[in-house]
Order: structure tokens, then sequence, then C-alpha cells
């Protein structure tokens, strides 16, 4: 669940080592406990890099090498709405 895997996140700054697996499908409880996390400045998403969308396949390049040290941002163009 979400809370296990933010006290695993808080626990593995000691060591520098987090094993997560598999997918999480949180609830809407979860969210808002997230949500205060960071409203409170508690948690910060760790943003390695940012990739416009055509740069995709170096993004996932990057990704594949290992060495990412946090997330990897893909910036979607603007929909103009006429």
């Amino acid at each position: 669940d979400l809370k296990g895997m933010l006290w695993a996140w808080r626990n593995s700054r000691k060591s520098g080592k987090l094993i997560s697996a598999g997918e999480t499908k949180p609830s809407a409880k979860e969210l808002a406990f997230l949500v205060k996390l960071a409203q409170a400045g508690e948690f910060q998403a760790v943003i390695d890099r940012t990739y416009q969308l055509h740069e995709i396949v170096e993004a996932h390049r990057y990704v594949d090498t290992g060495r990412k040290k946090g997330n990897v941002v893909i910036r979607m163009p603007a929909i103009s709405e006429e």
C-alpha cells in the first residue's frame, strides 16, 4: 500500500536503498495522506531529468541505463482548444 511504500522510502534514506515491486492503486484516503505530506513539506518528488515528448526514445534509453536517481518526467505539448 502507499503508506507502506512511504514508510519504506523514509527508512531507506539511512541505507540509501529502496526496493519496490508491483503496481499499486492508491485509495482516496492514501492519496489524501500523500497530499498532506507534500503540503507539509515532508515529501517531495525527486526529478532526475525532464524530456519533451518527442525525446521519449532518449528518455527510455536513459532509464534503461539504471543510472537515474529520481523520476524522469515527460513533458506533453499543450493542446489548444479552438
